[in-house]
């Protein structure tokens, strides 16, 4: 999969563009309580030990992102963790 970090595919470009905006929507978020910060440390935690993180969206999402999750894109890029998860494509 090393082999194919630097090729262009779109999904990169897709990805640091929601990162761009994910960090200006961040900077308005503040916390309010002693009980905030313990849930964020308490998920820190959890996503630093985590074997996997898997994240739902909906399809609209990533349709309009031109994304797909089947075909050969899906084969090529995740084809470590659909063989790790049992995920297949049909």
């Amino acid at each position: 999969m090393k082999e194919n970090y630097n090729k262009t595919d779109g999904y990169r470009e897709n990805i640091e563009m929601g990162l761009k905006g994910l960090k200006t929507v961040g900077k308005n978020i503040t916390s309010e309580s002693e009980l905030n910060k313990e849930k964020i440390e308490f998920l820190k935690n959890e996503i630093e030990n985590a074997d996997a993180i898997v994240i739902g969206a909906g399809a609209g999402l990533s349709t309009s992102a031109g994304l797909t999750y089947s075909g050969e894109r899906f084969e090529k890029y995740f084809f470590d963790f659909s063989k790790k998860f049992g995920i297949i494509n049909e």
